[in-house]
């Protein structure tokens, strides 16, 4: 059978760096979402939050870079509609919270139609990812699908050779071009979807980013056995704040500084959203 679309063209090349106020700023977001998910999870372990999003532990580089890279105005979707991604977004972490405890929190996926970037998690079935990027391809949707991969147990390391790449393959058929990332590198991965949001405008269709990253915990523990790699190179958390350290001495306080206010900041909305429950639901 013959598809009726073209081939995928290549991506634009070029990697812009952060500087270091911004990659500080970045690696204050990704620790949000990671305590704000932690501090989500203990409340539902006691029973104060009834329904848990889809967690975004370990998909934080990710959803950073997503954030960072869509323009004024432009819309980031996900197929799991997660807090980390509308912390990412720039959600107060409060009012957040609040939904998580009074139950208002969206779980439906936002309309797809005016999205620039669309997440898929490693839980989205490939059936429902390849129907929306025909569609779109289909109708021409300038727009960047972000397909996290995390298949890589934290023993192996990370492949990212598009020729060894299912998904680049399948992708390839419908004339879409898919691009590899490290999706534990905030810097590569925004990159990566700068490259396809430019692309996606110069050719009017869709085209793709496969983010891969190590199965992490908060996900599955079934299969998973002793990591071969450093924390750094597994966990975009631990990944991010040595690349801060590497910037010298003076980096270490402002880290520091980082951390706690994000700590600080996480607790204290978690009291004030437990403090607006009726007295029956809450638990000392």
């Amino acid at each position: 059978m013959t598809l009726p679309w073209p081939k995928s063209v290549a991506f634009p090349t070029g990697i812009e760096r952060l500087s270091e106020t911004n990659l500080l700023d970045a690696y204050r977001t990704m620790v949000c979402i990671r305590r704000f998910e932690e501090k989500a999870a203990q409340l539902y372990a006691i029973g104060e939050i009834a329904v848990l999003p889809p967690l975004s532990i370990g998909h934080e580089a990710i959803l950073t870079a997503a954030a960072l890279s869509a323009g004024a105005g432009e819309q980031i979707v996900s197929f799991n509609p997660s807090a980390g991604l509308k912390l990412a977004h720039g959600t107060d972490a409060r009012e957040l919270m609040e939904q998580l405890l009074d139950g208002s929190f969206a779980m439906t996926p936002a309309g797809r139609s005016e999205a620039t970037i669309i997440l898929a998690d490693p839980s989205v079935a490939a059936a429902d990812v390849s129907e929306a990027m025909i569609k779109a391809k289909t109708v021409s949707t300038p727009v960047v699908f972000v397909v996290i991969n995390a298949t890589t147990d934290v023993s192996e390391t990370l492949n990212l050779s598009a020729d060894r790449s299912i998904f680049a393959r399948d992708v390839a058929q419908f004339g879409i071009s898919a691009e590899l990332t490290d999706g534990t590198d905030v810097e590569r991965t925004r990159n990566a979807i700068r490259n396809a949001i430019a692309l996606s405008r110069t050719t009017g269709g869709p085209s793709a980013i496969e983010a891969m990253i190590y199965r992490y915990r908060g996900h599955t523990r079934t299969g998973q056995t002793k990591p071969s790699h450093p924390r750094e190179v597994i966990d975009p958390l631990a990944k991010t704040r040595a690349q801060l350290l590497a910037l010298g001495d003076t980096m270490t306080a402002s880290v520091a500084a980082v951390e706690q206010g994000v700590r600080d900041s996480i607790n204290a909305a978690a009291a004030h959203a437990r403090g607006l429950q009726p007295m029956t639901s809450v638990k000392p």
